[in-house]
Formats: C-alpha cells, sequence, structure tokens
C-alpha cells in the first residue's frame, strides 16, 4: 500500500507559524525534563535555538532548505548519544505538544518524521548521522 503521505509537503501544509508553535512547545517542555534539557543544550538562547529548530523542522517536513543549518543541528545531538528511553520520552512529549496544535493528521505526519529523526540520534559516526538526515 503506497502511504500518500510521502508525496505531501507537510512544511506548507503546516504552515511556518504552527510549526513555530510546536516548536515553542516542545522547547518549553524540554526545559523541565532535565535530562532532554541536557543533552539538547536547551538554554538562555532559547530565541535563537527555537528559530534554528523551526527551521530544522521546516526542511524535515518537506519545506526548501536555503543552508546546511539542519544537519549541523543532526550532527551535535548526535554526537551526544542518546538512550532509547529518552528518546522514547522526547517522542512523547513532542506528540503531547503537537496534537492540540496541529491535530491528528498533521501530528501523525510529524511524528513520522520525529521518528526518522530519532533513529539518527542513535547513530554514532557523525558522518552516517548526515547522510541519514539528508535522506530523511
Amino acid at each position: 500500500m503506497i502511504d500518500r503521505r510521502q508525496n505531501r509537503n507537510f512544511a506548507h501544509e503546516i504552515g511556518l507559524c504552527r510549526i513555530a508553535l510546536v516548536v515553542d512547545a516542545v522547547h518549553r517542555q524540554m526545559k523541565t525534563h532535565p535530562k532532554l534539557a541536557e543533552v539538547f543544550a536547551v538554554s538562555g538562547k532559547e530565541g535563537e535555538q527555537r528559530a534554528t529548530l523551526t527551521y530544522y523542522w521546516w526542511v524535515v517536513l518537506g519545506g526548501k532548505e536555503l543552508s546546511d543549518l539542519p544537519w549541523r543541528v543532526i550532527r551535535e545531538v548526535a554526537r551526544t548519544g542518546i538512550s532509547p528511553e529518552l528518546l522514547g520520552d522526547w517522542l512523547t512529549l513532542f506528540r503531547q505538544a503537537a496534537l492540540p496544535i496541529l491535530g491528528e493528521e498533521f501530528t501523525g505526519a510529524w511524528m513520522q518524521a520525529a521518528e526518522r529523526v530519532a533513529r539518527q540520534f542513535t547513530v554514532n559516526d557523525e558522518d552516517e548521522a548526515v547522510k541519514l538526515a539528508k535522506a530523511s
């Protein structure tokens, strides 16, 4: 069976504003999870981090790539090595943040992308992580 979601540009369908809202909600929730805040380097540079992450998700969800910024994000996080349990927490947090903003269909599409990203975080070889990120 063909998954028609593969042919859709979810970045445009969701829109930059709602992507930013989800990123903001996830970022706020990550600050309350000490281990996620540490691993993902959630810090006082919140505006800059949220802008970077909004652009990252814009590209992952199908938006036009303007620089190599998203792949630098993956490289930085991939170096840290994240446990499967912590990735599960991250995915749960993402779903909880996205659902009230995006609804079921768009949250499901975003979660598929987030699960691909989560697999990249478990890759230890930086070059391999970048290849996987670009293939997503």
